[in-house]
Order: C-alpha cells, then sequence, then structure tokens
C-alpha cells in the first residue's frame, strides 16, 4: 500500500519523511540499512547511530489502503509527499523507494 513513513528523532525533534509504494516494506528497507550504517543519508545515519532505534518514532502518517490504478498511483504519492512536507515543519525528505526497484516485492 502507497503511503507516507516517518523519523522522527525524539532527542532533538529532527523529522525524516519519505514516499513509498509499499511503505511497510520501505520502513524494514530502511530500518535494515540504518542497523547497517548503510542508509545515505548522513544526518539520519549519524543521529541512529548515536541514539539508537529507542531513540526514534517510526510512523506512517498517511496509508492508501483501496486499490490504486497504475497510472494514478505516482500522482496520488507525489501529492500525498508535497502535503506532508508541508504539514511537518523543519523535515528532510528521504526520497521514494519503490520496492521492485530495489530487490524487495511489491
Amino acid at each position: 500500500m502507497i503511503g507516507i513513513y516517518t523519523y522522527e528523532c525524539l532527542e532533538n525533534g529532527h523529522q525524516y519523511l519519505g514516499g513509498a509504494y509499499d511503505v511497510e516494506w520501505a520502513i524494514q528497507h530502511v530500518t535494515a540499512l540504518l542497523n547497517k550504517k548503510e542508509h545515505p543519508c548522513r544526518e539520519l545515519q549519524g543521529e541512529w547511530t548515536q541514539y539508537g532505534p529507542n531513540g526514534f518514532e517510526v510512523g506512517i502518517p498517511e496509508q492508501v489502503e483501496e486499490e490504486i490504478p497504475n497510472e494514478d498511483v505516482s500522482v496520488l504519492l507525489q501529492e500525498m509527499i508535497d502535503e506532508w512536507m508541508e504539514i511537518l515543519e523543519d523535515v528532510e525528505f528521504l526520497g521514494t523507494m519503490d520496492a521492485s526497484r530495489c530487490g524487495g516485492s511489491r
């Protein structure tokens, strides 16, 4: 299911937002990268390394559960990302994840 995921550092309030075509898979993938110290976002990785998983709140503020036609999925996901970038102040965008392009299943 497409959606928005967030990581918030509880120590300093820094927020990170991503969009995904499979939001549950994206959280698992991002967390695995962080645990292996391989996430490309240096700030997020540094905070994760310093504070650990218990220093973060991971959330899914929005997820679409109904079936969306393929031609509309990208547009809808971008609209969701734009909306949440405005709602959350001072948030860093982590990108859009597509499990089918990252070795996962969709």
